[in-house]
């Protein structure tokens, strides 16, 4: 069932992590979830105030995701038991989005992205909703459904290749480890989005009768 707007920006408040930095894995498929989540703690092993946000691609797929972030050792909290006056304890390290909507609402929040469907032969989900967000956005080597926006975000600064864990755990180590370096890089997703919604919204005028 989709989460209206305002309660998932009420929830947002419920992420009492401070200034810690926020990995937010989006719209991440079986597989790929092992390698985000080895990212995530390789690292952790550096940057140990880093938290995790995994959103699955499919929410019925979430008492798998659960089980994952379980066998990791790591205190989880499921995102829709954050009702009111419910906050994240402040040792909780990944939080586990399981119900629909309000992605784009949890980039807002992250310092570093990763959008699923990348990192297996899946083609690529949407990377523009981290980039409006001002978020850094990182995607793996399946990018065939979006390649425009990923080659707009690499030329730019502001979208990385990764290929796997390792190199996940040393982007979000430069990014999430660097704020001023985060921030730039993050304007620069943002100004490629806009390029691209730029782009669309020209080329559809020309379509117009």
């Amino acid at each position: 069932v989709p989460v209206a707007d305002a309660e998932v920006y009420s929830r947002l408040g419920r992420l009492s992590w401070g200034e810690s930095p926020i990995f937010v894995a989006g719209s991440t498929h079986p597989h790929e979830e092992d390698t985000v989540r080895a990212g995530f703690l390789q690292a952790r092993t550096r940057l140990p105030s880093l938290k995790l946000v995994l959103a699955p691609r499919h929410p019925e797929r979430s008492g798998e995701a659960w089980r994952s972030l379980l066998d990791a050792s790591l205190h989880c909290a499921r995102w829709s038991r954050l009702g009111p006056g419910t906050a994240v304890a402040p040792d909780t390290e990944a939080v586990l989005v399981d119900s629909m909507g309000g992605l784009s609402a949890l980039y807002t929040r992250a310092t570093v992205a990763f959008v699923g469907g990348t990192l297996i032969p899946v083609g690529g989900h949407n990377l523009l909703e981290p980039a409006l967000a001002g978020v850094p956005v990182l995607f793996g080597p399946h990018t065939e459904h979006i390649e425009m926006p990923t080659a707009i975000l690499k030329e730019n600064g502001g979208g990385f290749r990764v290929r796997d864990a390792a190199q996940i755990a040393d982007r979000l180590v430069e990014l999430a480890g660097d704020r001023e370096k985060s921030r730039a890089a993050g304007s620069r997703a943002r100004q490629a989005a806009d390029s691209l919604r730029g782009a669309t919204a020209r080329t559809l005028a020309l379509l117009r009768p």
